[in-house]
């Protein structure tokens, strides 16, 4: 079989791709708001259609960060803490509010917001630096 050389093509293909991964995405979503919704939240949590949500999703967030940043024209480069320190401070309360609550369900809850917070506390000066990295390169 040969290889597609015609740019096209493969730029086609990558967005049929794109596509599946999509419909992917909101099947095992669904499941899993379903599995939620009639059994048990931490039936939801427990399943294997969680870990595969998860590893699907990262190279759509991925592409979709690389995209963004080049196509995103802003004047002013100057250095924008609010959002990193708004959702730092969401993650502080969840983690207080982790410690001072006995209940199961709201101690579940706080650890995925810490998560998220963590992950966004990571990815946002990522890309700030990868925009100096493309500013540099204009």
């Amino acid at each position: 079989m040969k290889k597609i050389r015609d740019e096209r093509l493969i730029l086609k293909n990558l967005k049929y791709m794109q596509i599946a991964l999509i419909i992917q995405t909101i099947g095992i979503t669904s499941i899993l708001v379903y599995n939620a919704i009639t059994i048990d939240l931490s039936s939801a949590i427990k399943s294997p259609f969680m870990f595969v949500l998860i590893l699907s999703c990262i190279p759509l967030i991925y592409g979709n960060i690389d995209i963004g940043i080049d196509n995103n024209k802003r004047p002013d480069r100057q250095s924008n803490l609010g959002p990193l320190l708004v959702v730092l401070g969401i993650g502080i309360a969840a983690i207080l509010l982790f410690i001072f609550t006995s209940d199961p369900m709201i101690k579940s809850t706080a650890i995925v917001v810490v998560i998220f917070s963590i992950c966004f506390t990571v990815i946002y000066p990522l890309i700030r630096y990868l925009e100096k990295i493309r500013d540099n390169r204009l």
